[in-house]
């Protein structure tokens, strides 16, 4: 067998788990960092920032929340950032743990930004930035890694086939344009016939399972019912 070729010895098994130990711990880690500097307090913000040829100065700070701690206005250029130090990462996370994307909920409370911020963490940091200027953004995305509020854009799917025989199909029958039909919803369905559950008079339906959709659809205020079966070749009205 394969595995009575394989004969570690001690000294050998304890390379292995030395060799592994730091790919595990990586794996363990639920921040990621940039490859920049290390970032881990005020200071090295400060020192990192300096390095990128930036201006910091201390700036007044009156309308930024308390996060756990007192935040620290800076002026980063001639933008106004807020940065909170906390004692431990431990300390800082149980902060920066319950932000959400979009940043107005810190431990489920609301926070009133003077606009929608973007929030970082390294070390023992949380870094505020209430603006808009792309800039900054990029700056210090560079130096903390990607922002704990950055929402992926939301990517329309095209509709299944079947879906849009069923928009068509709306619209030729009550002379509505196709992009005036709102769908509704659609689901998944297994018909139990050819039929779709929906036989005629005296008409025969073989005794198959079809898989297929039902789609609502509001045609001009009207809702309509259509079965399909998976690519939109058969089509009934409830």
């Amino acid at each position: 067998m394969l595995g009575s070729d394989l004969n570690f010895t001690p000294i050998a098994t304890e390379a292995w788990r030395v060799a592994l130990l730091p790919l595990l711990l990586a794996a363990c880690t639920t921040e990621t960092q940039p490859s920049g500097p290390k970032i881990e307090t005020l200071a090295d913000l400060e020192g990192a920032l300096a390095d990128a040829g930036i201006a910091v100065t201390p700036a007044p700070n009156p309308s930024a929340p308390e996060l756990g701690t007192v935040g620290r206005g800076l002026l980063v250029g001639n933008v106004p950032v807020q940065v909170y130090e906390y004692g431990s990462i431990v300390e800082r996370r149980l902060v920066s743990d319950t932000i959400r994307a979009g940043g107005y909920l810190v431990s489920g409370e609301p926070i009133d930004w003077p606009a929608p911020p973007n929030i970082w963490t390294a070390g023992r940091l949380i870094v505020v930035y209430p603006g808009v200027d792309g800039g900054t953004v990029l700056l210090l995305s560079g130096l903390l890694g990607d922002p704990l509020t950055f929402e992926a854009p939301v990517i329309d799917e095209p509709y299944p086939p079947a879906i849009l025989v069923a928009i068509g199909a709306a619209a030729e029958a009550t002379g509505t344009l196709p992009q005036d039909v709102q769908v509704i919803s659609y689901e998944s369905q297994e018909w139990p016939n050819s039929c779709l559950g929906l036989p005629g008079p005296d008409e025969m339906c073989a005794e198959a399972i079809v898989p297929g959709w039902i789609v609502r659809l509001n045609v001009g205020g009207t809702q309509v019912v259509f079965r399909l079966d998976e690519v939109g070749a058969e089509l009934r009205q409830e």
